[in-house]
């Protein structure tokens, strides 16, 4: 049973019920044979109605049946079992076969065709991606030699002391800031000046002594 493929049964319909015959059998060719056997050789009450069928394991739908009266069902059931007839049927399917497979094959063509435009059109996709992406960084590799030409033109046009974090700018910054003397609050703190210079206080009372005092040492230093 484990190995078999077709199975064949033969049911007798009798007064509202049936009675069913079953077998298990390796080809369709001996489960006809069996189903003829058991039609014709059955004890069957006069009147009754049988049904036989021949069917492919995991399908119920039938790839043989008869289902009438007892002269017709065995009738038909003995011409299942007739070599010939077997031979048709196998011959019947292996065409209904072959058929299936060359449907699939036409689809399978068809699909590879479609593959191969997909193909073909992702292929031109990248390329013009490709180039697109090329040119653009040929064009950034331009720009940015043109940004490092134009910022060089500009150093050199510069003076030295002038140019930002020169040696020369940043001695000239050392030199100012050594002239520039810091002050405290305007309480009367003292305040530090240059070397050699003399010491002022604020204005004592004036609301803007430190602006005044602090204006007075900016003329002095000018006038240094």
């Amino acid at each position: 049973e484990r190995n078999s493929k077709f199975i064949s049964e033969v049911s007798e319909l009798r007064n509202g019920s049936s009675t069913t015959w079953r077998t298990y059998s390796p080809t369709e060719a001996e489960a006809a044979q069996w189903a003829a056997h058991n039609t014709r050789t059955g004890n069957w009450l006069p009147g009754v109605q049988l049904k036989a069928t021949v069917r492919e394991r995991g399908n119920q739908a039938p790839i043989r049946l008869a289902d009438s009266g007892i002269e017709h069902v065995t009738a038909r059931t003995t011409e299942w079992a007739r070599p010939e007839q077997a031979a048709q049927r196998v011959q019947g399917r292996a065409a209904d076969e072959l058929e299936s497979l060359k449907q699939r094959h036409l689809l399978s063509i068809e699909h590879n065709a479609d593959l191969a435009n997909q193909n073909a059109t992702l292929t031109q996709q990248l390329t013009a991606l490709t180039a697109e992406r090329d040119r653009l960084g040929a064009e950034r590799d331009r720009f940015k030699t043109e940004r490092d030409e134009a910022v060089q033109k500009v150093v050199e046009r510069t003076p030295a002391a002038e140019r930002l974090g020169s040696q020369q700018r940043q001695q000239a910054e050392q030199k100012r800031q050594s002239r520039v003397f810091t002050a405290g609050g305007r309480d009367g703190t003292e305040v530090k000046t240059g070397a050699g210079e003399k010491k002022r206080e604020p204005i004592p009372g004036h609301a803007f002594s430190g602006l005044v005092n602090g204006r007075d040492r900016e003329r002095e230093g000018m006038e240094r």
